[in-house]
């Protein structure tokens, strides 16, 4: 999932992939940009962005990858991440 501060959210499976980078270009002067990858594609999505530094700012998240959220399965995305949020806060 990608989120464009002021604009709507942009998804793209588990990969970050040229044609995305290359569509939020008109939004990267306006907004910040934040990708959050499936568990698991942090380095490949971090990387990808990592090539585009120079015409789009981009943060990639790396929030499913910490150690609070081992419990989550390989390619969970942020939306199992607020699920899992709100079980284990109804328990």
């Amino acid at each position: 999932m990608v989120y464009i501060e002021e604009y709507q959210g942009y998804s793209d499976r588990h990969n970050f992939k040229y044609q995305l980078l290359s569509s939020l270009k008109p939004f990267s002067s306006k907004a910040k940009i934040i990708a959050y990858p499936d568990k698991g594609c942090y380095d490949v999505w971090n990387n990808e962005a990592d090539k585009f530094k120079n015409d789009i700012e981009i943060k990639v998240s790396s929030i499913l990858e910490g150690e609070e959220y081992n419990e989550l399965e390989m390619g969970a995305d942020i939306a199992d991440l607020v699920q899992f949020q709100l079980t284990d806060n109804c328990q």
